[in-house]
C-alpha cells in the first residue's frame, strides 16, 4: 500500500468537517462510503486490539526534504502512529456529527 493513503486519511477528515459545516444531506452517502473505504482498507483487529496499517512515517517539509512526490512515497509505512491515528479519530468524530 503506498503512502499517499495516509494523505487520503487527512483529506477524509477534512471533507467530513467540510460537510458537517457547509454541505447539504444528500452528500452524506459520499462521506459514509469514504470512511467506510478507509475503515476496511486500513483498520485491522488483531488479538492485542485494534490497529489501523498503513500510516506515511514522518513525511513533511524541512531542510532535509524536498516536499517532491518520490520523497513521500519513499517514507517508512508503519501501524499505530499518531500521525495516522489523529486524523482518523477526527475523521470518526465527524462522522458522529452527520444530520
Amino acid at each position: 500500500m503506498s503512502n499517499h493513503v495516509s494523505l487520503t486519511r487527512k483529506t477524509m477528515r477534512i471533507m467530513l468537517k467540510a460537510y458537517n459545516d457547509f454541505c447539504e444531506p444528500h452528500f452524506r452517502q459520499a462521506a459514509e462510503k469514504g470512511w467506510q473505504g478507509l475503515i476496511s482498507r486500513l483498520v485491522e483487529e488483531t488479538e492485542e486490539g485494534v490497529k489501523l496499517n498503513a500510516i506515511c512515517h514522518g513525511a513533511g517539509l524541512s531542510p532535509d526534504r524536498d516536499g517532491l512526490y518520490s520523497y513521500d512515497v519513499s517514507e517508512q509505512i508503519v501501524s499505530d502512529s499518531f500521525m495516522g491515528v489523529t486524523p482518523l479519530l477526527l475523521a470518526a468524530l465527524e462522522m458522529e456529527r452527520l444530520p
